[in-house]
């Protein structure tokens, strides 16, 4: 099953996998090259399971979406639900979306990780209605069905928790201090989900602060160490929850890093 994709836009470099073990592949992009000759396919699929539950319960439709790593060799790296008409319709695609197989993604014909959104419809009387893929989902975008009492899985927002997540323990990116130049200060915002355990998910550059180009390599790095992260699970009305946060970095060749939490 192939699925033309619309790929999630970010300021310096393409959405890369934020594992080192993939840091000598990854390449840099604009948010301009990623609108080029984009590619993202599935090649096999497992279907889901429309939850027994639910349809004991009357429903006849859902749908869920969610966020999917796959890195520039097509193996999935994570997956995480971000939204649903019904958490259990998530969990369904969760229980078979690792037995999925995936394309490699390319941008102008290079193989890339990428970040990409995959909505998958349910309907009862034949189990999945049709999957999609495409950009970015804001995490509201379900709000107005939670006001008609239907059952609504989303991620909060940071207004919404109980309170911030603290750090329990924070990674310091090891990169040698000659990577910066003179006096320098770089400046870069990432964004990642912490989970109801809280474990750091897809972290991904939002933008670039700095007048000049951060070198990629410190990039990278600081996404390997933002993923072993560990934070106070987050909770909103005394629920653990998944949040979406944004984490300044500033790079100084005397420093090597220093970040305010989320």
């Amino acid at each position: 099953m192939n699925l033309n994709s619309a790929i999630i836009k970010v300021c310096a470099t393409a959405l890369l996998l934020l594992n080192a073990v993939f840091a000598s592949i990854a390449t840099a992009r604009s948010s301009s090259d990623l609108e080029k000759d984009s590619s993202f396919s599935i090649k096999v699929t497992r279907e889901p399971i429309f939850p027994l539950r639910l349809k004991t319960e009357g429903y006849t439709k859902g749908s869920a979406t969610l966020q999917l790593v796959v890195d520039q060799f097509g193996e999935l790296r994570d997956a995480l639900m971000i939204e649903a008409t019904h958490p259990a319709f998530g969990k369904a695609v969760l229980d078979v979306i690792y037995k999925w197989k995936f394309g490699v993604p390319k941008i102008n014909g290079e193989a890339v990780a990428m970040v990409q959104n995959l909505q998958v419809h349910f309907e009862a009387s034949g189990s999945v209605l049709s999957y999609s893929t495409g950009a970015n989902v804001g995490p509201m975008g379900l709000f107005d069905r939670m006001t008609r009492g239907i059952s609504v899985y989303r991620i909060a927002s940071i207004d919404e928790i109980d309170s911030i997540p603290l750090p329990i323990h924070i990674e310091k990116p090891l990169f040698p201090v000659e990577m910066l130049k003179g006096e320098i200060v770089q400046k870069a915002v990432f964004e990642f989900y912490i989970d109801e355990s809280g474990n750091v998910r897809i972290p991904t550059l939002r933008e670039n602060e700095s007048t000049e180009t951060i070198e990629e390599s410190l990039l990278v790095i600081t996404q390997d160490a933002l993923m072993q992260w560990k934070f106070q699970a987050p909770t909103r009305n005394g629920k653990p929850v998944v949040v979406r946060v944004a984490q300044p970095i500033t790079f100084t060749n005397r420093t090597a890093i220093t970040a305010n939490t989320p």
